[in-house]
């Protein structure tokens, strides 16, 4: 490789299998899915830990994204990131045949101080499908954030939480520090930053031993997000 070539490249999906996860990606987006697997993610477009997106078409077919951007970068990414060491974004589909567990994202400085870490996670979210109707965003603006704290290490969550009407077309914006949860019968595209830190402070009551929660780690991040303006209809 060594003059970047331009076609429109697509990358072969990574598929993750979930707890919560489904068949409506097969259903609404047509992806073969493996057999007798609850597949909760499609990961797009990603270079973040072991998840390397493989080129599937073209030039560069069975290249790596990470390969072409360590290669590429000015062509790819442009001035700003010519000394990134991935791609700075995370693509993704999401199927939430159940509820995801309620959680919070840590924002770049938190990242960097607990998990030494170079990005946090703030991520938007487009929804192609919701039975729903609606999602968890953001907690109570009427408790004061120590008592939302305080709630939240007591496993007192309902209080905390704060639910928003959502439908078919909305997009929605989840800044990094933001109480959030994407429930039961939503099928969601996903654009975040390139991180895959997620701190769970409640989970349904599945009490499932890979799931565990991260309560401290919570309370470092948890911000009490403005909610004007996150869901543009």
């Amino acid at each position: 490789m060594s003059k970047f070539f331009s076609y429109p490249i697509k990358f072969i999906p990574i598929f993750k299998e979930n707890i919560w996860g489904g068949k409506n990606l097969q259903v609404f987006l047509n992806k073969k899915l493996p057999q007798n697997k609850k597949i909760g993610e499609s990961w797009e477009i990603s270079t973040v830990g072991k998840n390397i997106s493989t080129v599937a078409n073209g030039k560069y077919k069975g290249v790596t994204l990470l390969e072409l951007v360590n290669e590429f970068k000015i062509d790819l990414l442009g001035e700003k990131y010519k000394k990134a060491s991935e791609f700075p974004l995370l693509f993704k589909f999401l199927d939430a045949s159940e509820n995801l567990s309620v959680q919070i994202h840590p924002d770049n400085n938190t990242a960097k101080k607990y998990e030494n870490s170079n990005s946090g996670k703030s991520e938007c979210w487009h929804i192609i499908h919701t039975e729903n109707k609606k999602i968890i965003l953001g907690v109570n603006d009427k408790i004061h954030l120590n008592k939302i704290k305080h709630l939240i290490k007591s496993n007192q969550f309902e209080p905390v939480l704060n639910y928003q009407k959502i439908k078919n077309g909305d997009t929605v914006y989840v800044p990094a520090g933001t109480v959030h949860a994407i429930l039961k019968g939503t099928l969601i595209a996903e654009i975040q930053q390139p991180s895959d830190i997620t701190y769970r402070f409640f989970d349904w009551n599945r009490n499932n031993s890979d799931r565990p929660l991260h309560i401290e780690n919570c309370l470092k991040s948890i911000k009490k997000t403005k909610l004007e303006n996150l869901i543009t209809k």
